[in-house]
Formats: structure tokens, sequence, C-alpha cells
């Protein structure tokens, strides 16, 4: 028993999230003195294209003898292409009341949360009440913000992968006791700056979210 399917896809998208600076006047209400100054906001504008194609495989070795008929694997590969997203904002940057506040105003940046590359593996196992699953992870960096709170540039996640593991054990129709983990390899999660229009980026910090483990009884009645 397997599958193996091919999927394209094709999105046209139209007024795109994107931050601007209007210049402003803000007016003291104690003493009338005003103070032009630059806010900066999201608008709607812009539009672009996203395209690629998923390729998914499935299946379990039942024709094997024994024990070895509960094997099974699992794999899927994406791959998005974002296209015509140009930006045609301000590329320069622009320093509202010293450096901590300049506003970096980079042209032509991805959208958030897209990988250009993701894909999973996975070993499987059910039998004689028995379900286990290895799985492991990957997508190749993407962009987190375009403007981040702190640094006022785009903020960058390097690529990662993560392993997880579980297994279950089915003792009757009502009790069921399994072993799981979460990140066991321990990757960290790594990120990056970009600071200048060109797309040259810095390392900015690194966190780990510890590897975990939980033993659980589930019982139905």
């Amino acid at each position: 028993m397997g599958s193996l399917t091919l999927s394209l896809f094709h999105k046209d998208i139209k007024n795109l999230f994107r931050e601007r600076n209007f210049e402003t006047t803000v007016v003291n209400p104690g003493n009338g003195a005003e103070l032009d100054m630059l806010v900066r906001r999201q608008v709607n504008d812009g539009e672009g294209q996203i395209q690629g194609f998923e390729i998914a495989y499935q299946q379990f070795f039942d024709f094997l003898p024994g024990a070895w008929s509960g094997l099974g694997t699992q794999f899927n590969y994406t791959y998005v292409s974002q296209k015509d997203l140009e930006d045609a904002g301000t590329g320069s940057a622009v320093s509202v009341g010293g450096d901590r506040n300049a506003f970096r105003n980079f042209t032509n940046l991805p959208l958030p949360g897209l990988s250009e590359d993701t894909y999973n593996f996975a070993l499987m196992y059910q039998l004689d009440g028995i379900e286990a699953r290895l799985a492991y992870n990957w997508r190749s960096e993407y962009l987190l913000t375009r403007r981040d709170a702190n640094a006022f540039a785009p903020i960058y996640s390097e690529d990662q992968g993560y392993l997880d593991a579980s297994i279950w054990y089915t003792i009757n129709d009502n009790i069921r006791i399994g072993l799981e983990g979460s990140n066991i390899l321990g990757e960290m999660t790594k990120t990056r700056t970009q600071f200048n229009q060109e797309g040259v980026t810095t390392a900015k910090n690194f966190s780990l979210t510890d590897s975990r483990y939980a033993l659980s009884l589930r019982a139905t009645f």
C-alpha cells in the first residue's frame, strides 16, 4: 500500500502588506508647539505571484514477512518561488530621533514566513498494537519580520531542522501508553539581521528550545 503524488500551484497576490513612512505634524496640547516627524504604518500596496510544486510519497511495506510488514515511510518536499514581488518603496534609511530610531526602508523583501525549500521524512511502524514514528522536518531560511521593533530592520531565521519521535502501545481497547520526544537533536534557532539594500546580513541571536520528553498514559471509558 503506497502513494506518490505531485502537485503544482500558482497564486496571484494583490494588496500586499508594506510599511511606509508618512510625514505628519504633532501638536503639543499644552503649549501648542508643533513638531514635524515621520510615522511608519502598514499599507496595502503592490502585487506578486507565488508558485511552486509539492511532491509526496508514502509507503507501507505490508508485503514484507512477519514483523517487518508494519514498517512504513513518508516523504514530502515543497518548493516555493516568489515572483514579481518588487516593492517600490524608498530604499534609503531615514533617521528619526537618532540612530536607534533609524527606519531602514529596504525594498524587494520576500514575504514573511515562506521558505523556498521545505521537506520532511518519517519512518513509521504500525503492528500488533505498536505505533511508532521518527520524523525529521527541515526548512530553508525565511523572513521572520520586515521590521524588527529594536533593530528597525528585517530579521531572517536561518535554515533549521528538527527530529521528533514517538512510540505508543495499545494495551487494550481502553488504555494506551506512550513515550514522545521533540527536538531530540537540540537544534538551535538562529536569526540574522539585514542591514543594507544589497541583502547583506549579520548574526542577531541564538536560542535553544531544549529537547523534551513526555511519558503519557491515555485511558478512555
